[in-house]
């Protein structure tokens, strides 16, 4: 049982990794903070292709990917995944104001 009242048996949970895919070296930063604060296993990198050149982890529990990242945004990072066949939850992150 981890800090949080969580069951953490199950070893695919315990040594999963959260990937963050963010050009916003300050928000990338909060979130690697916020995720070692809650006892996550974590990768970043600061660009989409960054990410696209590297394997996953073995493990991966989610994706939290930034909509608007310079070079490829986040929406052809995510096509890039489907095309890959890449099964894995990504969480759409945005500082606008606005998202069309």
């Amino acid at each position: 049982m981890n800090k949080y009242g969580c069951e953490m048996s199950c070893p695919e949970m315990a040594d999963s990794t959260v990937i963050i895919v963010e050009d916003e070296m300050s928000v990338r930063e909060s979130l690697e903070t916020l995720l070692s604060a809650a006892d996550y296993h974590y990768t970043s990198f600061a660009s989409g292709e960054a990410f696209l050149g590297e394997p996953l982890p073995s493990i991966p529990r989610c994706l939290l990917l930034d909509l608007r990242l310079n070079g490829h945004d986040g929406l052809e990072v995510q096509d890039e995944l489907n095309a890959r066949h890449a099964e894995l939850p990504v969480l759409i992150l945005s500082g606008a104001d606005s998202v069309s």
